[in-house]
């Protein structure tokens, strides 16, 4: 029989194409502006007009600015397919109602001199009625942008630490998400190339490093229902692959099987950062209809909220399935 697995948990599941390009980060490094090697194009160093991204202990956050509209930005280098998937976890200290402490996603963005063109969506550091996520286009010049018509007020818009918040862009369509729901969607034509990045709004006085993100993953292979398709054995059918996909179901993951084979095959389930660090080895036995994660790696630490990858050995087929971790 066909061997379907099917995870509920708190997580959103988001696949990734074979030959995607993938960027992940943790901000591990102190710098001013953010680089990490080369991986960054900032606004102020490149753009000119605008400020730049810094890192310290682990969080990416905007430097003090300037003027109107000059949101420190960062955009990553190098060549990016049009349809892109950006997510990030949000810290939130001391949020502040009176200023508008904004962390941004950005899509199909461009940074040159004087220059920065591309979608922004970005997400309020509050969880009150004045709260708000809104997906905005950057024209070019400082200060050009058009608000598009995506947009959502109220608390469940807006954000705070531990949170993950989420842009997508696939063709026309921009999509915008607050722990895996879905809060705004917008259509637009006019940019068809650029890269994700990042960004904060400007004008906080000196709370600009009070918010910002502590991880962040960038993909131009856009997220599907179920995921990777499992590589097969040789002798593999292709009518017996293991399907895997997300429930939202409390804490943990609860990985449940559906038409277990009937041959006593044998199953495998482990967990692992997107650094390739295995976090848990879940299970190793007989096929069983459902595997529980209780969240904690092999130390019994309780994980962070951001990407893992889920490996398993099902009927002799072996897949991998990128999946969010949100408490």
């Amino acid at each position: 029989m066909k061997c379907f697995l099917a995870i509920a948990t708190l997580l959103v599941a988001t696949g990734m194409n074979v030959g995607a390009r993938t960027y992940s980060t943790s901000f591990a490094l102190t710098e001013n502006p953010i680089s990490e090697g080369g991986q960054w194009i900032n606004g102020g160093t490149t753009g000119l007009d605008w400020f730049n991204v810094e890192t310290a202990a682990g969080k990416a956050y905007g430097n003090a600015t300037t003027g109107s509209y000059t949101d420190p930005t960062a955009a990553l280098a190098g060549n990016w397919g049009p349809d892109q998937d950006a997510t990030a976890v949000v810290y939130s200290n001391n949020p502040n109602g009176t200023l508008y402490q904004e962390v941004e996603l950005r899509l199909r963005t461009t940074i040159a001199a004087h220059s920065v063109t591309g979608y922004e969506v970005n997400f309020r550091c509050l969880k009150t009625g004045a709260a708000y996520a809104q997906i905005v286009r950057w024209n070019g010049p400082v200060a050009n942008f058009t608000y598009t018509d995506g947009s959502c007020s109220g608390a469940t818009c807006g954000v705070a630490t531990g949170d993950v918040v989420r842009a997508t862009i696939a063709g026309n369509v921009i999509k915008a998400y607050v722990n895996g729901n879905l809060v705004a969607q917008a259509t637009d034509t006019t940019y068809t190339t650029g890269n994700p990045g990042i960004g904060f709004n400007y004008g906080v006085g000196t709370t600009n490093a009070d918010f910002g993100f502590t991880s962040y993953t960038a993909t131009d292979g856009m997220a599907s229902t179920f995921g990777d398709s499992p590589k097969l054995s040789r002798n593999q059918e292709p009518s017996r692959r293991c399907l895997i996909y997300s429930r939202p179901a409390g804490s943990g993951l609860s990985i449940r099987f559906a038409g277990v084979s009937e041959n006593n095959g044998r199953l495998d389930v482990r967990i692992f950062s997107l650094f390739g660090r295995e976090i848990r080895h879940v299970y190793q036995g007989p096929e069983i209809n459902r595997v529980e994660w209780d969240g904690k790696d092999e130390s019994t630490n309780a994980v962070s909220n951001g990407f893992y990858i889920v490996k398993y050995t099902c009927q002799n087929l072996d897949g991998s399935r990128r999946v969010l971790m949100v408490r």
